[in-house]
């Protein structure tokens, strides 16, 4: 009886082992039949690997037809389910706000997804925010309580919160795929409406009694008190209902980021690349002086208001008994500069 090593686990077996005591495959000996097969395998994968190979340009045209056909991923996008604002101020100015809605019949993760975003789109359209974060609360009591469905962000200029960090994200959107029932909403709007019952006078919350309330109130054990906290489960969700929905709202984006961008500029060129300076400022701080060469620039800051800026220059100059004093103007320009009024001085 000779040796051989199993072709499986390359252990020692007999030549004529059925099975291999060490690993378990059926005739693990390689016999001649075996050597054949494998050079006969061989001998097909390097004749398949010629052929595919054969000519110099179809492998790079494949290559390059194959670049160009891009991922389509499936939609994840539901339905927008009817919303109602609960907070969020449509006024703002500045270049991001936050807003949460309410949509007590968005119950999937793809319907509280698509909400949000419509929910985003709408403000920004009737606001022109730049970016507009919305939460989704099943009901307005719940609002910032943390047990919000989804959570959308749209960077209308998809130059993030910065407005300069310029990556092409559009949509950013994440939801709950959580099922709350009625019941536990139930639970947790008495909870929160039941709250300032059970806070001691240092303010804070003696659970233990309000969880005893809703247990008897719902014919059920204080640990089986549970409070819904969907937002814990988010997960990421593709914000495109299709690949030409992707394309209009980046050509959007790109259109969008070019009025930004003329306007920082056009903002830019009122004041000056040395110090700072607002030059229509500057100048009819240095008409109003007495010693108008005594004038020193310290600080300029201003506050940008969509329709105009409010400017403030702070600098040092001689008063009328020539003393050098330091004194801080304060003007509303409009987007070319012009002085519109000065507030104060």
């Amino acid at each position: 009886m000779a040796l051989v090593k199993c072709k499986e686990c390359k252990k020692e077996v007999s030549n004529s082992a059925k099975v291999c005591p060490h690993c378990g495959i059926k005739n693990p000996a390689v016999t001649a039949k075996d050597y054949i097969l494998g050079a006969i395998g061989l001998i097909v994968i390097i004749f398949a690997i010629k052929s595919c190979t054969g000519g110099d340009e179809k492998p790079i045209e494949s290559k390059s037809a194959s670049s160009k056909v891009e991922e389509v991923k499936p939609r994840e996008i539901g339905e927008a389910k009817p919303y109602t604002i609960i907070s969020g101020d449509m006024k703002s100015k500045a270049r991001k706000e936050t807003f949460f809605v309410a949509a007590p019949t968005a119950e999937t993760k793809g319907d509280r997804a698509a909400t949000a975003r419509k929910a985003a789109s709408d403000i920004f359209d009737k606001t022109g925010i730049p970016v507009v974060t919305v939460f989704v609360e099943h009901d307005k009591l719940f609002a910032g309580k943390g047990s919000n469905l989804a959570k959308a962000t749209y960077f209308s200029d998809a130059c993030n919160f910065s407005g300069k960090d310029c990556n092409g994200i559009v949509w950013d959107i994440s939801a709950s795929n959580v099922t709350v029932t009625e019941k536990e909403w139930g639970v947790y709007r008495d909870w929160v409406k039941n709250r300032s019952r059970y806070l001691d006078k240092n303010g804070d919350l003696n659970e233990e009694k309000l969880k005893a309330f809703l247990a008897k109130k719902y014919g059920v054990k204080p640990d089986d008190i549970h409070l819904p906290y969907p937002s814990i489960d988010y997960v990421a969700v593709y914000p495109y209902e299709s690949k030409q929905d992707k394309q209009a709202e980046i050509d959007k984006a790109s259109a969008k980021k070019a009025v930004i961008e003329a306007r920082i500029k056009k903002l830019e060129s009122q004041f000056s690349a040395w110090d700072g300076s607002h030059r229509a400022l500057e100048r009819a701080i240095k008409t109003s002086m007495n010693d108008p060469d005594s004038y020193e620039h310290v600080e300029t800051t201003y506050r940008d208001l969509g329709d105009s800026l409010i400017v403030s220059t702070t600098f040092r100059g001689k008063n009328g008994f020539g003393g050098v004093v330091k004194n801080t103007v304060v003007a509303q320009v409009d987007l070319d500069g012009n002085i519109l009024n000065i507030i104060s001085e």
